[in-house]
């Protein structure tokens, strides 16, 4: 068996993808990038990516399809569809009247389709097919994926129905948080550890804390909340600078939010497009963020320069809802900070240096984690336990051909045993050599069937102790045929 499977992480607005070769290595899409998004529109009869260039196309809201991740394997009158539907004014999604599922409607001049979320994750796992069969050179038809610790049944098995139709056997799921444990091996310990692990989601932050021992991985606690996402602190960066642009031009009495303006509107939608990579451009205190807008409102230009220290100031209050989310899930997970070995933080507002840094505070200290991008971290775990599962399978498939072969020699001892008692004065093979032999074959088959592919991840070491043990039966049983001949 030599087939790749792969690691994949279906994030809310990005998925990326690895495969363990020696390392992890996270696939390349057909653009280079190492993540790729969820988010799509539908145009001239096709699915295209936000990301995507084109032209002559407007970012229409009928044309939209964004949060498949939200929508699959849910009802339409689902509380959490109708939340997103309200606030994000996803006036696109409608109610299919036989599944009562959400549905995309998409209108595009005289044109209208209609999308389940089940659909768009099927193209999107297609297209995982195409980039990773270019990079790898031979087709993946395996592969674990990751999934929220908050996905139900229907939900975890429409995304499995979804690969299947592209044609991916699930060979696993796993929970994202418990992949961000294993890329950094901390299940490997033989001493019990308590991690945290916050999700740092632009759309759906969520916390999870986990009992890990020798790769056995307990839930304790696990909780989302909707209110602490990204687009907050992408408002109140827009409101500064648009505070900062009327000042500058004395545009105070404009009404820069009025919808049915346009051209005033579009101030807006430009100065939001900027803070979206403000947003995410402080990894450390010492940068510095450089804005130099054309013709942003009647020819006036707009540039100015944003410090660490002013997205610190803006956002601080909301910053502070993050550490009271924090300590809300110790106290319903019924334990304190000191209780708390290691701390994990992933997901694309990891990358903002204030939050690590008053998460670290809090915790006086206690180590987070470090050296994986935060932002592939989950696909860095799927793809190691890919790894581990393709080991097990494989050796698993050895074990079958080995338990043949072991009845072909019991069967063997069987006869020579036979032989022995009809003719005493053989001395070459005797009784003791075949209870030897018999316990050997025992202990051997005992100790396969102790490995339970779904139970623990097999280690090198026994492995190899494994078909050590294979070899010398097997020089043996060669032996008994060589005396034979003689």
């Amino acid at each position: 068996m030599n087939e790749p499977i792969i690691g994949i992480d279906l994030g809310t607005t990005f998925y990326c993808v690895g495969i363990f070769r020696q390392k992890v290595v996270i696939l390349p899409n057909k653009m280079g990038d190492t993540r790729s998004t969820t988010q799509f529109y539908y145009y001239n009869n096709e699915i295209r990516s936000r990301r995507e260039p084109f032209k002559n196309y407007e970012k229409d809201i009928n044309q939209q399809i964004i949060f498949p991740k939200i929508l699959i394997g849910r009802k339409y009158d689902d509380l959490d569809i109708q939340k997103l539907i309200k606030k994000s004014l996803l006036i696109n999604i409608i109610k299919d009247q036989n599944s009562s599922k959400p549905q995309y409607c998409i209108i595009n001049k005289n044109d209208k389709k209609k999308f389940f979320a089940d659909e768009i994750y099927t193209q999107i796992f297609k297209t995982i097919k195409i980039f990773s069969k270019d990079y790898l050179g031979k087709e993946v038809k395996k592969a674990v994926i990751t999934v929220p610790v908050y996905f139900n049944t229907e939900q975890r098995q429409a995304t499995k129905i979804s690969a299947e139709n592209a044609g991916f056997n699930t060979i696993k799921m796993i929970y994202e948080p418990t992949a961000a444990v294993i890329a950094y091996r901390l299940s490997e310990d033989l001493k019990e550890k308590i991690i945290l692990i916050f999700n740092l989601d632009n759309d759906i932050p969520d916390i999870t804390i986990m009992k890990v021992y020798n790769n056995q991985f307990t839930i304790l606690f696990s909780q989302k909340n909707e209110n602490l996402n990204g687009n907050k602190i992408t408002d109140l960066l827009t409101d500064y600078l648009l505070k900062m642009f009327k000042i500058q031009n004395n545009l105070y009495d404009i009404d820069f939010y009025n919808e049915n303006n346009k051209k005033e509107y579009n101030v807006i939608k430009r100065i939001k497009e900027e803070c979206e990579k403000i947003k995410y451009f402080f990894s450390n205190e010492r940068e510095t963020y450089y804005i130099d807008l054309d013709s942003l409102y009647k020819e006036i230009d707009f540039s100015i320069t944003i410090f660490p220290k002013i997205l610190k100031d803006i956002c601080k209050e909301f910053f502070q809802k993050y550490i009271i989310f924090l300590k809300q899930s110790l106290y319903q997970a019924n334990l304190e900070k000191k209780d708390i070995n290691n701390i994990i933080i992933y997901g694309e507002l990891s990358s903002i240096f204030y939050l690590r840094e008053i998460i670290y505070e809090y915790f006086d200290g206690i180590k987070i984690m470090r050296g994986i991008n935060s932002q592939e971290l989950i696909a860095y775990g799927a793809s190691i336990a890919a790894y581990s599962i393709k080991e097990i399978l494989e050796f698993n498939e050895n074990n079958s051909r080995l338990i043949k072969e072991l009845q072909k020699i019991k069967k063997i001892i069987s006869n020579e045993r036979d032989k022995t008692k009809l003719n005493s004065t053989n001395t070459l093979i005797n009784d003791n050599f075949f209870d030897l032999l018999d316990n050997k074959i025992s202990n051997l088959e005992s100790e396969i069937n102790d490995f339970e592919i779904e139970q623990k991840y097999i280690k090198e070491e026994e492995k190899n102790e494994i078909i050590e043990e294979k070899n010398e039966i097997i020089g043996e049983k060669n032996l008994i045929i060589k005396k034979k001949m003689k």
